[in-house]
């Protein structure tokens, strides 16, 4: 499954309400990055690969 990256995701006030009291607190210094589907799949546990690429298919 490829994904293409957006922008950097912050932990917010979000996750006190979804996940429990004082996680954005705990959450703080370890954000994610804000993706976008671009093809078919399935999630499997496992380690993971990447690649930097310009636009999808092709390779820098």
């Amino acid at each position: 499954m490829l994904f293409a990256v957006n922008r950097p995701a912050r932990p917010c006030a979000w996750m006190d309400v979804t996940v429990g009291p004082a996680a954005q607190r705990a959450l703080r210094g370890r954000g994610g990055v804000r993706c976008t589907p671009v093809s078919d799949g399935a999630f499997a546990l496992g380690p993971a690969t990447f690649e930097v690429v310009d636009e999808p298919g092709g390779a820098v």
